[in-house]
């Protein structure tokens, strides 16, 4: 795969429907009702059309849902058991379509996956990319089984889980702009997406499908960054990240977006950053921090942009898996991300332009509930330019709590931002649960580890009940 796509995948979030019982056709069907969707759409990018499949012949999960749950027609395709990118893993990738008269959420998809004899070895119950799927909606979904892939396996998906939903999606068209294969073998697309309406919109989900020349797919990259509001007839960029085969020949992308209402106001700024660091090591990363400056818990985030004269090379993504408490300054550090194009040998990242504008969206009642959890350092360990802290957090609470996470600082005495942090534990934590965490954290070359100022903090959210 070289720098650039020479099969453009464009999609909107309406995409093709079940598929059919050959599973090579049925993929070629999928890859080319979705590109004729997008150039339907508006995108002037041709894409690739595989020869269409029989007529489909889709599996109704109608039997799987709950007796109290009004009969609703969703599909769950055949899925496809596809490399994960990482040794000792393996991706089972498929595709769920509404074809209710009626908005669905709250999927939930059981995944199982099965010997090249037929022996179930593992499921996992997993939602769809998209969380909401209005009426004709599409989203695939992805599940990653710890266990070695083997030529032959095969994989089924049924729908345990559905609910009637208001209708609130909005389309979008995509692009993809660029292809990148990184260093770790994944595979990094510059897209943009287009808000063709007359109203802002919020990017809620996004992801997109790697297909072969067959139409069958070779894997699933999730959203990396990209700013979530897109003004009425304008575009943003957008960066997904992820495994995909060696014969991927295009990529399909998912959104799913909603009209914003109310008040637009943006309630966190930066206060400090960004800045770009680099390590003893040559690795360059960036600081800075953001503050919640309004009276109510927020999600804050930012997309922070690399350009080069004046082209646009990168995006990373800043967002923390908890909100922002009203007056909560929260440090933050990323990585340089994927640069989509050669630099001058003679350039030093330092030169390269980079902006960023922070963005916010309300945290549900719910979402704002958040708990402080007991926190205990075992060790502060230093390799080069990088700090490791272990750790154990409890919960201290007679409830469960949702997202327990860990936040690490690190300032100089002057209390600029050296480097930061963040782990989600798990799903959840039970009364007086308990999990360890390593946290690994970039130092600038000229800090002193020894003279740094750490702060620690462990949050979560009370669960419901």
């Amino acid at each position: 795969m070289g720098s650039s796509l020479s099969r453009s995948g464009l999609l909107s979030r309406h995409g093709p429907p079940a598929l059919g019982p050959s599973r090579g056709r049925r993929w070629a069907e999928l890859l080319r009702l979705a590109l004729i969707a997008a150039v339907l759409a508006g995108c002037s990018q041709p894409g690739h059309s595989p020869t269409p499949g029989p007529s489909p012949n889709p599996l109704s999960s109608e039997d799987h849902l709950p007796t109290a749950t009004p009969a609703l027609s969703i599909e769950v395709s055949p899925p496809v058991v596809v490399a994960a990118g990482r040794p000792g893993e393996t991706d089972v990738v498929g595709l769920i379509s509404n074809r209710s008269g009626q908005a669905v959420d709250n999927l939930r998809i059981r995944v199982s996956l099965f010997d090249p004899s037929g022996k179930r070895l593992a499921e996992l119950e997993v939602p769809p990319a998209l969380t909401q799927l209005d009426a004709a909606d599409v989203s695939p979904f992805s599940a990653r089984f710890p266990v070695t892939r083997q030529q032959g396996m095969q994989a089924s998906a049924e729908l345990v889980r559905v609910r009637s939903a208001s209708a609130a999606n909005t389309p979008l068209q995509a692009e993809i702009v660029r292809v990148e294969q990184l260093a770790d073998g994944s595979t990094a697309l510059l897209g943009r997406l287009t808000n063709p309406g007359s109203s802002h919109v919020l990017v809620r989900e996004l992801v997109a499908l790697a297909l072969d020349a067959q139409g069958h797919p070779t894997g699933l990259l999730p959203w990396s960054a990209g700013p979530i509001r897109i003004a009425p007839r304008s575009s943003q960029p957008f960066v997904a990240i992820g495994p995909a085969g060696e014969t991927t020949e295009a990529h399909v992308a998912y959104a799913r977006a909603e009209i914003e209402t109310g008040e637009r106001r943006v309630d966190v700024r930066f206060a400090a950053g960004p800045d770009l660091q680099t390590t003893r090591q040559g690795e360059w990363f960036i600081t800075g921090a953001l503050e919640n400056v309004g009276s109510q818990p927020v999600w804050g985030q930012s997309a922070l942009r690399f350009e080069l004269d004046p082209r646009l090379l990168g995006l990373v993504q800043v967002h923390f898996p908890l909100p922002l408490a009203p007056g909560e300054t929260r440090p933050f550090s990323v990585r340089m991300p994927a640069l989509f194009g050669p630099l001058p040998a003679s350039l030093d990242p330092t030169e390269l332009g980079m902006s960023g504008s922070p963005e916010s969206r309300p945290a549900s009642a719910a979402e704002a509930a958040l708990v402080l959890l007991d926190l205990q350092v075992e060790s502060f360990e230093f390799t080069g330019s990088r700090a490791f802290i272990r750790g154990q957090v409890s919960n201290p609470t007679s409830h469960a709590i949702v997202t327990p996470s860990v936040f690490a600082a690190v300032r100089s005495t002057e209390g600029k931002v050296l480097g930061a942090g963040w782990q989600v534990l798990a799903p959840d934590l039970a009364p007086a649960g308990e999990r360890t965490f390593t946290l690994s954290i970039d130092l600038p070359a000229r800090a002193t580890p020894s003279m740094a100022e750490y702060d620690l903090r462990a949050l979560g959210i009370e669960a419901d009940g």
